[in-house]
């Protein structure tokens, strides 16, 4: 699973998303409770700018670890998101809750 996680930060760095997010998924899959693949997903997500996604594994990451250095930043993200919903037009967080 380490391996996994590993690579999907690799390929996360060097632009290759795709793989990076089937990477993140497939290591969360095999270890359900490693909140930094949550978080890293997060990331890949967000600078793809689904949202969504984004929020949802940011939270899933903070309800597993809400103490960690990286806790205050998934925070950060949420309250971005939340601003950027707030502030979009109509249509681009249609059917999101604003979690």
């Amino acid at each position: 699973m380490e391996a996994l996680y590993n690579l999907a930060n690799v390929y996360y760095r060097l632009e290759k998303f795709a793989a990076s997010i089937r990477l993140f998924h497939r290591s969360i899959d095999l270890d359900p409770s490693f909140p930094e693949s949550y978080y890293n997903l997060a990331l890949v997500y967000f600078s793809l700018k689904y949202f969504r996604e984004s929020a949802d594994l940011f939270e899933s990451y903070l309800e597993m670890d809400s103490d960690s250095p990286f806790a205050d930043n998934a925070r950060d993200f949420l309250d971005e998101i939340q601003q950027m919903q707030s502030e979009s037009s109509p249509g681009l967080f249609d059917d999101w809750n604003g979690r």
